[in-house]
């Protein structure tokens, strides 16, 4: 069993999750899923202890089958018609002011998604108009009109996450693609949004294709990225090539802020980490 060096580890305190499970509590009135929960997130306790998450759209269950998410792949169920309104609720009692909210692939879907999406956007500003939302998406299968739609809507960041590096794609995301991951976030530019991506390290990439990475997001004018270690959610993921070190994560970042991209790098940091702070 591969050893996990002491900076992928968290330290939980006492009550540290206590805002978050307080309000779901009640899951009779509030039927909602946290991409924190699904995708088995370290940061959770910090976050959840400051009253803030990442809510997941369209169900709990993906069509895509990425080999190193614990995401529940298959069939998903019709999307929930009360889960705009539910959520809009859910961040009004958080009194959130700054939620991301992300989703599952939804290929079953004509239009992927997008017009759910809309009307949750919508429901949340309806009642919570003050709260800025970071919109994480999946590819909207590169459709131009899509990707417009959710860029121009009521949102402060579109976030699509790249993940890993082009050689690695067919391995890691075989119904994804690369191109098409560098063309949504270069649609979404042309509408003025602020854009977000993130890399996954640890799954088998080099240096120089991180690098090279960097230089292709700088290319599609990509404002904020991320990067954190990947760790294995169970033996039915891809498993770690290799634990990079929190000076790798650092030296990363310093290139990415070099080529003027605002940046978030360590070991334990998700896509959603600090997205406020990032945001500013």
């Amino acid at each position: 069993m591969t050893q996990h060096p002491n900076w992928t580890k968290i330290q939980i305190k006492p009550g540290s999750t206590k805002s978050l499970i307080d309000l779901f509590a009640e899951p009779e009135e509030f039927k909602i899923t946290t991409v924190c929960e699904e995708a088995c997130c370290p940061n959770l306790p910090e976050c959840w202890g400051k009253g803030t998450a990442t809510f997941m759209l369209l169900g709990d269950t993906c069509t895509r089958g990425c080999r190193y998410c614990s995401v529940k792949k298959g069939i998903p169920e019709p999307p929930d018609p009360n889960e705009p309104g539910d959520l809009a609720e859910t961040i009004q009692k958080m009194n959130a002011k700054y939620i991301v909210l992300t989703m599952v692939d939804r290929d079953d879907l004509i239009d992927a998604g997008v017009s759910h999406i809309m009307d949750t956007v919508n429901s949340i500003k309806r009642i919570n108009p003050t709260t800025k939302i970071e919109l994480l998406v999946g590819d909207l299968n590169g459709e131009p009109e899509l990707i417009k739609e959710v860029a121009q809507s009521n949102i402060n960041v579109f976030s699509h996450n790249i993940e890993t590096v082009e050689r690695l794609y067919p391995k890691l995301r075989p119904q994804g693609s690369y191109q098409r991951a560098l063309k949504v976030l270069r649609e979404a530019k042309k509408t003025g949004c602020q854009t977000k991506t993130s890399l996954i390290a640890g799954m088998g990439e080099t240096t120089d294709e991180v690098l090279s990475f960097l230089k292709d997001i700088k290319t599609i004018e990509v404002d904020i990225f991320t990067s954190g270690q990947y760790l294995r959610p169970s033996q039915n993921q891809a498993p770690v090539i290799k634990h990079r070190s929190p000076e790798w994560f650092e030296f990363i970042e310093q290139q990415a802020e070099m080529l003027g991209i605002k940046s978030k790098c360590g070991p334990l940091v998700r896509s959603s980490y600090m997205a406020e702070t990032l945001y500013k």
